[in-house]
């Protein structure tokens, strides 16, 4: 009966191993290799800083030298104008009149003051004939005559003077106030100038750095073109091995899987029926049963 008796079975125990074709894992390392060398071979190189900004023109650095003396072409004509305003509101007291009056003044009241001693030269001589016939000449009386001609005189002449004096002054006063309102009127006129002299500089030079801006900016875009050759060259290498590495990527290879293992046995009995119903049916099969 032990015969019969089905015998137990063994786990069945499986072991896979997956390996890539020799030629892919060749590839493989080829590539890692030559992604190794290509970093030993570029280290790391600083692009020119100078060589990234397109530089200033001659004429570019000229004109910016030049903006501070055109933002202050206004100074002159606006000192001109304090100056001017300052000139023309000053009051009478600070004013030295006789820069305003006529040199020549003096000389018409000397004139003036010559002909009236003249004058009382002349009537000099015919106050002493009017004493004589009167037999007062030499007296007392021939003295009070004098006297009071004298006095005559040298107020004639002082009222002269004064006369002389108001007059160079009235004349003075009224250039000074004409002046002062020339002066007072040219103010504005010198700070325009100094202000258009502002805008006309600054304009200029705004034109010439406008002109200046086309040339630059062409070669600054020549320089960028250099720099981003340079960073493409520099990473030349690397983005061919990335190529390389994609198509090997893409081939994706079949790998060879090895499976090895035990399989569960079975029990003489079930063997011993398996070959009975084997024989039966060929039996069947021969004779037609």
């Amino acid at each position: 009966m032990g015969w019969f008796c089905e015998s137990p079975t063994t786990p069945t125990t499986t072991t896979q191993t997956q390996s890539m074709p020799q030629w892919y894992e060749d590839a493989l390392q080829r590539l890692v290799s030559a992604g190794e060398e290509e970093v030993a071979a570029k280290p790391y190189t600083p692009y020119p800083t100078a060589e990234r900004v397109a530089p200033l023109s001659q004429t570019e650095e000229a004109a910016i030298a030049a903006t501070p003396g055109a933002a202050g072409a206004y100074m002159p004509g606006l000192s001109a104008a304090f100056g001017t305003a300052a000139m023309g509101s000053r009051g009478i007291g600070d004013v030295d009149f006789s820069q305003y009056m006529n040199p020549y003044t003096q000389n018409v009241v000397d004139i003036q003051k010559r002909e009236a001693l003249r004058d009382y030269g002349m009537m000099r001589p015919q106050m002493g004939f009017q004493a004589s016939k009167q037999g007062a000449f030499g007296g007392a009386r021939h003295g009070v005559v004098e006297a009071e001609a004298e006095r005559n005189l040298g107020q004639l002449l002082g009222d002269i003077q004064q006369a002389g004096q108001e007059r160079a002054f009235n004349a003075a006063t009224g250039l000074f106030t004409n002046e002062a309102q020339r002066q007072l009127q040219a103010a504005p006129i010198f700070s325009n100038i100094g202000s258009q002299a502002q805008q006309l500089g600054l304009g200029g030079l705004d034109a010439i750095l406008k002109s200046q801006a086309i040339p630059r900016g062409l070669e600054q875009q020549r320089r960028d073109i250099d720099f981003q050759e340079y960073m493409r060259g520099q990473g030349y290498g690397m983005n061919q091995l990335g190529t390389l590495s994609g198509l090997i990527r893409g081939v994706q290879p079949g790998g060879t899987t090895v499976t090895q293992g035990q399989v569960a046995g079975q029990s003489p009995l079930a063997t011993a029926a398996g070959l009975g119903l084997a024989g039966a049916g060929i039996y069947n099969l021969i004779y037609g049963r």
